[in-house]
């Protein structure tokens, strides 16, 4: 399976209800550590991770708790970035279309 499909079947997982998030991780660490993740894939993955749940009708529904990169590393090695989190930047990226991050740089921890 190519890097592009592996990114593909990640999104799907991460988008179907039924699936939660210990299976997704499952796959990721068993069959994924390897793979270049995209951003978006990465957005995705942590957004579930962190349960997020977005109400457009309450601005306070959608903050997560603080999550450390190397908590996020063990599940891809793609969560630690050597040019500014691309998958966590705030403006353009699939995660900052959606909301606003917070980054505590001294801690390395990562909040919507």
């Amino acid at each position: 399976m190519t890097d592009k499909e592996k990114n593909k079947k990640i999104q799907d997982m991460v988008s179907d209800p039924a699936l939660g998030i210990d299976e997704i991780i499952r796959y990721v660490k068993g069959n994924c550590q390897s793979t270049s993740l995209t951003p978006t894939t990465l957005g995705m993955l942590f957004e579930k991770y962190a349960d997020v749940k977005y109400d457009p009708t309450d601005p306070t529904s959608c903050f997560s708790e603080e999550i450390a990169i190397e908590e996020l590393k063990n599940i891809h090695p793609g969560f630690e970035s050597s040019n500014g989190c691309q998958w966590a930047r705030s403006d353009n990226s699939y995660l900052g279309k959606k909301y606003i991050i917070i980054r505590t740089k001294k801690a390395e921890k990562f909040q919507l």
